[in-house]
């Protein structure tokens, strides 16, 4: 089934993760991408614990809009060659902040050290009128380099220019 989505980006920086949060899930997310044209929409295979997707991403006004379709394992392994070199390994940490989704990703490999969260809208409007909590930095969502097509290509994580708070 397919589904429309907004999502609001945020680097977040000098947020330390504790027992007292409450998460409701914490799972490892594997993105490759078939085809990278933000201005046309992304092509992007995803495994999400057992799990796999293709969605097709494209920027909008105040964020990013997109488009989810579930498929299975054997189309999955079929596609994921075609993302040679355009792949995102993340820890998801979910939680919710009043009645919005929160997705708090640690990245791995290249891009150790980056910590984003993504809050998830089913309307625009929503999107709009969000209340950025104080532990939230700099919003990205218009920042073409901060979308995972981009950050994909990243091959150290000084080429993204951030001053860090924590470091």
């Amino acid at each position: 089934m397919s589904e429309s989505e907004f999502v609001r980006r945020f680097i977040v920086d000098g947020f330390s993760f504790d027992q007292s949060m409450a998460f409701s899930e914490i799972f490892e997310v594997k993105l490759g991408y078939v085809s990278m044209n933000p201005d046309d929409g992304e092509v992007v295979l995803t495994k999400a614990e057992k799990n796999f997707f293709i969605s097709i991403g494209k920027t909008c006004d105040n964020g990013v809009m997109e488009y989810n379709s579930r498929i299975g394992k054997k189309q999955f392994r079929d596609l994921w060659p075609s993302t040679q070199g355009r792949r995102i390994v993340k820890v998801r940490n979910v939680m919710y902040f009043g009645n919005y989704k929160i997705m708090i990703d640690q990245y791995k490999g290249n891009l150790l050290g980056l910590t984003m969260a993504e809050v998830v809208f089913d309307k625009k409007k929503n999107c709009e009128k969000f209340s950025i909590p104080d532990w939230f930095g700099k919003e990205i969502s218009d920042d073409s380099m901060f979308l995972n097509s981009s950050l994909a290509l990243v091959k150290k994580l000084d080429e993204l220019g951030l001053k860090w708070k924590s470091a």
